[in-house]
């Protein structure tokens, strides 16, 4: 074996590996870490979409509880960095020795954080699968409900809305523990952004269709009056039916957003929030100004 300290500062393949003997075949702790990569890999694979690696946890358990120890893997890398250094001679710790260490102790690292940030991606979709965007399509019910149906005006929100909320919440509340505040909110605003953009699309959907039906019943009307402008019978204070839609709408969207609120989420942190407030507000002052 040659001489570390006669090699030149420069990696060449004949220095390479007298480094990696080094770091390596001296120190038992980098031979502990080589698996590490293929423990990873290979719990991944056991995770994977139908596999029946466990009974007793659900996938959601097994990737927070991974997720939770490649943490830990990642924030003693630098006390491990030191251990390594301590265990070789001192003649030995020489620039090509350290270099090789630190990279070694970067790519590491890099991997750690890759195979966190993929964890954290699977933990978004699974929980998406679980709010169910299923439930937003609810909302397409809504005027169904209210016309024709002599129903009072809407004042509590729909129960498509806690139907999302409670797989965050849950979420929140299970796993913030052992996942961390900052992580369990990054997963959660990637969800409610995804949430809320179908959602929007929905609503929007509704919207302009109340508002199709409503002008063709307006025209079809006029037909039936010769033309001549309609006196209202009823009285200017009741409801119709396409207003107490719009008055579910914004009740429901209202209610989405103050429930994130309380996930610690401003509606700017949220795709399409502050739009889909807008836009449901919007419509009833329209409806009042066209009045």
């Amino acid at each position: 074996m040659h001489d570390p300290v006669k090699k030149s500062a420069h990696l060449t393949a004949g220095s390479t590996s007298t480094a990696e003997k080094l770091c390596f075949d001296k120190n038992e702790f980098m031979k502990a870490m080589i698996p590490a990569g293929v423990l990873i890999e290979r719990m991944q694979l056991l995770l994977s979409k139908g596999s029946n690696f466990s009974k007793s946890y659900t996938r959601n358990q097994l990737l927070i509880a991974l997720h939770a120890d490649i943490r830990k893997l990642d924030a003693y890398l630098p006390e491990l960095q030191q251990l390594i250094i301590k265990s070789v001679p001192v003649e030995q710790r020489t620039k090509i020795f350290s270099d090789v260490l630190a990279k070694s102790m970067s790519c590491l690292a890099d991997t750690l954080g890759a195979h966190l940030t993929n964890i954290q991606k699977t933990l978004v979709e699974l929980l998406i699968g679980e709010c169910e965007t299923e439930n937003v399509r609810q909302v397409n019910d809504l005027p169904r409900l209210y016309r024709k149906t002599n129903r009072e005006v809407p004042t509590r929100c729909s129960s498509y809305v806690e139907q999302m909320l409670r797989p965050l919440k849950a979420f929140a509340q299970q796993n913030e523990s052992q996942l961390g505040t900052l992580v369990v909110e990054q997963i959660l605003s990637e969800v409610a952004s995804h949430i809320t953009k179908a959602y929007f699309n929905v609503v929007s959907d509704v919207l302009t269709s109340v508002q199709k039906t409503e002008e063709s019943l307006r025209r079809l009307r006029n037909v039936k009056s010769g033309g001549a402008a309609t006196v209202s019978t009823g009285s200017s204070a009741v409801m119709s039916d396409d207003d107490k839609i719009r008055v579910q709408l914004r009740v429901d969207v209202t209610s989405w957003r103050q429930e994130l609120g309380k996930l610690n989420f401003q509606a700017t942190q949220i795709d399409r929030l502050v739009e889909l407030t807008n836009m449901v507000e919007d419509s009833i002052k329209l409806k009042d100004n066209s009045a």
